[in-house]
């Protein structure tokens, strides 16, 4: 994925991040479009003021995974459970 941040004239730079080569693709891209479409960046009008949305380690993620209600609608409560806790296991190894 290619993310360039909001610059000005001085500066500019571009993002590479990739996902986990174990993740699930469709939910990769549906998880990329719903956050683009209905996250808490996309509320916000001046968005040289965003506040940082992407997590920058594997813990808030999951937290962030876990928190999420729309995440529990896409797959089900034990599901998702059970995917949250592999990822954890992942994480601690």
């Amino acid at each position: 994925m290619v993310r360039i941040p909001i610059g000005n004239e001085k500066s500019s730079r571009v993002e590479f991040r990739s996902v986990a080569p174990d993740a699930n693709p469709y939910m990769v891209m549906y998880s990329i479009f719903r956050s683009g479409l209905a996250g808490d960046t996309a509320k916000i009008k001046n968005l040289r003021q965003a506040e940082r949305y992407l997590p920058d380690n594997i813990y808030t993620a999951i937290e962030h995974f876990t928190k999420a209600p729309w995440t529990t609608k896409l797959l089900g409560a034990d599901v998702k459970q059970r995917y949250a806790d592999l990822k954890q296991v992942a994480a601690d190894r």
